[in-house]
């Protein structure tokens, strides 16, 4: 079976350490770009429901602005808590002209 990837946004959009939000599939999808990598995550906290994109992104982790939750944002798995459960995560792909895929 062959992935098929839409375009949510373009490599232009960023500055390195930084996120972006896209809406894809009726969802909001956050784009964080750390180090030249980009990593997608559901904008949504699984503890308190409260979007991440008000959040900060250290290393790895993004943390909740609402309770301090912490969430690994290439496996989405929590770090701390008090979230117990991941958020989901999304395939990205950059195009040869700097288009933003998403895994659909």
């Amino acid at each position: 079976m062959t992935d098929v990837y839409q375009q949510i946004g373009h490599l232009n959009d960023f500055s390195d350490n930084n996120m972006v939000t896209y809406f894809f599939n009726d969802r909001e999808i956050l784009v964080i770009k750390i180090d030249n990598k980009l990593y997608a995550v559901d904008n949504i906290c699984s503890h308190s429901e409260q979007p991440l994109c008000d959040g900060t992104v250290i290393d790895q982790e993004i943390e909740c602005p609402s309770h301090g939750a912490k969430f690994n944002i290439e496996s989405g798995e929590p770090t701390t808590g008090p979230a117990l459960l991941p958020i989901d995560t999304f395939k990205l792909k950059l195009s040869k002209n700097g288009e933003i895929l998403i895994e659909s």
